[in-house]
């Protein structure tokens, strides 16, 4: 409270009261309550989820705070973000638990659904979206990778990694990822092609015909959820006002969703 009429002090010339500051964020609240609940209309073919951890203060402590965060491309083409929850764990019950708020509100006609590795998310997307196809994250399952190679390597190895997933077919995608793991094995990086042999089919469930774009080609954008991290700074202002009372001493727990918003055309 005093934060804010400090900031209207230095803005205006004067302060504003308690009181005033009070009544403006019960309404700001009942907003935002109906936001928490918006129903979400129309199909969204592919979704992505993530989990995004930012340091939030309440009772003067400053605690990190998981967000489980979900956007949608409707079948115009649009990214919509289709719900934050905020306080939850990143496993399967606080996975579970924002799938079925999602679903709830009306989430329906999902294709494919792309995330991290997550423990628990995968199947959790199974228990609720019976026929959406999990795709795991290219650029997370890089990152992962990428932590068992030299720094001075990276840069090669990432250019080889982007070669599988640039093929033009699945059958040319694993062919690509057989000479990528010899060449690693090669290159004396076992871990690394270990982990690229372990998971790489899980990154091409995109180039499957089923989940190929109504326009014909495949749709590269679904390969990854890195969206969600790109648009931290959306989530972290929308997570700041997603808040219960500010001066409460527990953490907000529970799922709230954004108003929607338009971002670039996805071609589906």
């Amino acid at each position: 409270m005093r934060r804010v009429e400090d900031i209207t002090e230095a803005l205006w010339g004067t302060r504003v009261s308690p009181s005033t500051v009070s009544d403006l964020t019960k309404k700001i609240y009942g907003t935002i309550e109906a936001w928490r609940n918006r129903p979400i209309e129309g199909d969204h073919p592919y979704v992505y989820l993530d989990g995004i951890v930012l340091k939030r203060s309440w009772a003067g402590e400053v605690r990190n705070v998981s967000l489980l965060v979900a956007i949608g491309v409707n079948e115009r083409g649009y990214r919509e973000i289709l719900g934050i929850c905020e306080g939850a764990k990143e496993d399967k019950t606080g996975w579970s638990a924002f799938l079925k708020h999602l679903k709830d509100r009306g989430l329906k006609g999902v294709w494919l659904i792309t995330s991290d590795a997550c423990i628990g998310l995968a199947e959790s997307a199974a228990e609720f979206f019976l026929e959406a196809a999990w795709q795991r994250c290219v650029v997370h399952w890089y990152r992962n990778i990428f932590s068992q190679v030299p720094s001075t390597k990276v840069r090669e190895i990432a250019a080889m990694l982007k070669a599988i997933h640039a093929s033009e077919d699945l059958a040319a995608a694993r062919e690509k990822a057989i000479r990528v793991i010899e060449k690693l094995r090669g290159l004396r990086l076992s871990r690394a092609a270990e982990l690229v042999e372990a998971a790489v089919e899980e990154t091409l469930t995109y180039t499957t015909p089923s989940r190929r774009s109504t326009g014909g080609g495949f749709a590269p954008t679904t390969r990854s959820s890195a969206s969600c991290a790109r648009s931290g700074g959306v989530h972290e202002s929308w997570a700041r006002s997603l808040t219960v009372n500010p001066r409460s001493t527990s953490p907000p727990q529970g799922c709230a969703t954004s108003p929607a918003r338009r971002g670039r055309r996805r071609d589906i």
